[in-house]
C-alpha cells in the first residue's frame, strides 16, 4: 500500500518526522510534517516470512538501501517493533530489568533492554528489542532515533482517551497487543501470539471479560489493516471502532 497525501516535500526533510513498524514479515512506514500532516504511507514485504527477530535487519538494511525516501534525512525517527516481550513494573520499583524480562521469556544474547515511564499510571514499561532492530539507526539519516515495542503506544494513545472504560488492541499478524484502562487506572497491558484476526479477537473479548468491561458500552481502538467486512463484525459487539495509526 502507498497513500501520497502532497508529492510536495520539501527539499529540507529534516522538517519531516519517520515513524515505522516492523513485523517479521515486512514493514510499513509513515512521513509526517511538524503539525502532524501525513505525507506518505508505504507498506515494504519482506520476501519471506521471518521467524527470528534476529534476522531482521538484513532484509530491512536492503529496503531502505534501495527506497529513496529512506535515504532522505528527518529530524526523528521512531520505530515499533511487534514483539510479546515487556512488562510492567512499579515505578520506585529497584530492580533488574534484564532479570524480570528473563522471567517471562527467552532472551537471546543480542537483545537489548529498555525501561521507559507510562503515561498516566504509576509504572515503568521493561521491555527487549533485539539489537537487529535498535543497529538501524546505522542505516538511516538522523540524528534522534527512539525504539518501542508496539504496546507502548497502545498505552501512549489510552492516557489521551477521556473515555471511562478504554480499550485498544494492535493486530498486523505475529501478536495481538491489548490494553485495557478504566478511568484513569490501567487495568491491564498484555501482547498474545496469534495466527489469524480471529484467534485476535478472542484475546481482546478474554481481556474484556477479565476486565469486566461492557463491549456494547466500549469503543474499540484499533490499530492495524482492518476490512470493511472485519470492522463490521466488531461492530456488532462494540459501541463503536475507531481506527488508529502508530
Amino acid at each position: 500500500m502507498t497513500v501520497w497525501l502532497s508529492k510536495r516535500l520539501s527539499k529540507d526533510t529534516v522538517q519531516y518526522g519517520l515513524t515505522i513498524q516492523v513485523g517479521l514479515s515486512g514493514f510499513s512506514f509513515k512521513i509526517r510534517d511538524r503539525k502532524d500532516n501525513l505525507f506518505h504511507h508505504e507498506t515494504v514485504h519482506f520476501p519471506h516470512r521471518l521467524y527470528d527477530p534476529i534476522d531482521v535487519e538484513l532484509p530491512f538494511k536492503k529496503a531502505i538501501s534501495t527506497h529513496p525516501l529512506l535515504k532522505l534525512p528527518y529530524g526523528s525517527v521512531r520505530i515499533y517493533f511487534d514483539t510479546e516481550k515487556h512488562t510492567l513494573l512499579p515505578r520506585d520499583y529497584e530492580t533488574s530489568e534484564l532479570e524480570q524480562l528473563r522471567k517471562l521469556y527467552e532472551l537471546h544474547e543480542y537483545d537489548e533492554v529498555h525501561r521507559i515511564p507510562v503515561a498516566g499510571a504509576e509504572a515503568d514499561l521493561v521491555y527487549a528489542l533485539p539489537s537487529g532492530i535498535t543497529s538501524v539507526n546505522n542505516h538511516l539519516n538522523s540524528s534522534h532515533f527512539e525504539f518501542y515495542p508496539v504496546i507502548a503506544r497502545l498505552l501512549e494513545h489510552a492516557a489521551t482517551l477521556t473515555d471511562y472504560n478504554r480499550v485498544l488492541c494492535a493486530y498486523d499478524g505475529g501478536f495481538a497487543h491489548v490494553v485495557a484502562s478504566e478511568g484513569g487506572a490501567l487495568r491491564l497491558a498484555a501482547s498474545y501470539p496469534v495466527a489469524d484476526f480471529q484467534t485476535a479477537c478472542y484475546y481482546v473479548f478474554a481481556v474484556m471479560r477479565e476486565v469486566m468491561f461492557n463491549p456494547g458500552l466500549t469503543t474499540l481502538r484499533y490499530f492495524g489493516p482492518l476490512s470493511e467486512n472485519r470492522e463490521s463484525l466488531l461492530k456488532r459487539y462494540f459501541s463503536g471502532v475507531e481506527l488508529c495509526e502508530l
